[in-house]
């Protein structure tokens, strides 16, 4: 069975109030308490927490609405509510009760107040589930105009409408100011009162003189004051919980992860910084694969034009082996040749060989550099092994670069 510990601001001081619990069914469990909010803790261990707040600071009413969905409804509310409020609705927050038919009952609090409550419940170690208007624990019953009276104040409501608080400093004022009795006026009128030790010394007699107005008069008195008859109705029907939008409850995995939300965030980061990272070495790399490809294409076209490439070094041992009746010292020392013109070219970039010639031991290369500073790097990287020589032949400017030819010879050529 589900407890729910109810505890009821004080108007005049926020960090106090009176508490308690209350089983499934709204009947009390032990005695009510009162105090700094921190004392209401232990009582609040494996419990439900509600907690009231004054009903002269929440403004509940209902509206109509062309919407549905939670999250339509609240951004919906504060312009179907802006002409009933005097208030700025930018300073205020709205929440929603069940939807019945195209109406929502609906409830509205300055922001600020209401955070001032949840500092305060949260400082003294309370999370509550659910926050709302101390109003709508007001009896409720059909065709009764239904009153929860204190001394000077008055929470009342019309069979099951929207409650109301009146100040009250007569019973009169409560008839005056107050909701109006269900139906219209030829229907019995039926009145029914709970009230408090203190009011009943107070309005005794003018509870009583109603009898002769009324159809019926039911009179109840409240020993323990109205908290436990609040907590009744609280539990007892769907109040509008104000924890709603920005300050909906967290749930436990919301907790948890809190702590870890900047290092998570931190981690996000650092892995696309990686991912990025591996994506440019991969685009460079992928770039220098064209280029030897292209290299080693051009090299093969040169050595077998019109011959389609599948494994260049095979296929041209092979052709080398059918030229000459076997593949001799020669023939492998153009593919090592062929071999340290590709390796070269890999670290120059910019470069690109327009043809490739081979007699004799000797390599001729026709090639395309960006600047002389590149062809003659180009030629520095052939020959860093020192198994060849490499000497530039010619080098004309052409357009934005430079037209080379390098003759390549030495052990392996």
């Amino acid at each position: 069975m589900t407890e729910t510990l109810v505890i009821r601001l004080d108007p005049a001081d926020q960090e106090r109030g009176s508490w308690v619990a209350v089983d499934a069914e709204g009947r009390r469990i032990g005695a009510p308490g009162a105090g700094a909010l921190a004392d209401a803790a232990a009582a609040a261990a494996g419990r439900r927490v509600a907690v009231l707040v004054p009903a002269e600071d929440v403004l509940l009413t209902r509206a109509e609405l062309p919407v549905r969905g939670a999250g339509k409804i609240l951004k919906a509310l504060p312009f179907a509510l802006e002409e009933q409020i005097a208030e700025d609705i930018e300073a205020l927050h709205f929440a929603a009760g069940r939807l019945q038919g195209r109406t929502v009952p609906a409830a509205a609090v300055d922001r600020e107040q209401l955070e001032g409550w949840l500092a305060a419940v949260q400082a003294a170690g309370l999370e509550p589930q659910l926050v709302c208007s101390e109003a709508e624990g007001c009896p409720a019953a059909p065709n009764h105009l239904n009153w929860l009276l204190d001394e000077h104040r008055c929470l009342a409501r019309s069979g099951d409408g929207i409650p109301l608080l009146v100040e009250v400093a007569a019973v009169e004022d409560a008839l005056r100011y107050g909701p109006g009795f269900p139906g219209d006026a030829e229907q019995a009128r039926h009145l029914s009162v709970y009230v408090t030790p203190a009011a009943m010394e107070r309005h005794g007699a003018a509870l009583e003189a109603l009898r002769e107005q009324v159809a019926t008069v039911e009179i109840r008195l409240l020993p323990d004051g109205v908290l436990p008859h609040l907590a009744a109705g609280i539990v007892a029907r769907a109040p509008i919980n104000l924890l709603q939008g920005p300050f909906a409850p967290r749930t436990q995995v919301d907790r948890l992860w809190r702590p870890w939300q900047a290092a998570a965030a931190l981690l996000a980061v650092l892995a696309v910084v990686v991912l990025a990272r591996q994506g440019l070495e991969l685009m460079q790399l992928q770039r220098e694969e064209a280029r030897l490809d292209a290299a080693i294409a051009a090299a093969f076209q040169q050595a077998l034009p019109g011959a389609r490439m599948e494994d260049p070094r095979f296929q041209v041992e092979r052709r080398l082996a059918a030229l000459r009746g076997t593949a001799g010292a020669g023939d492998a020392g153009f593919l090592e040749a062929i071999e340290t013109v590709g390796g070269a070219l890999a670290g120059n970039q910019g470069l690109s060989i327009e043809s490739v010639s081979y007699r004799s031991g000797v390599l001729d290369l026709k090639l395309v550099a960006p600047s002389v500073e590149a062809l003659e790097a180009f030629r520095q990287a052939m020959i860093r092994d020192g198994r060849y020589a490499a000497t530039i032949q010619q080098a004309d400017p052409r357009g934005d670069g430079v037209e080379g030819r390098i003759q390549l010879t030495g052990e392996g050529a």
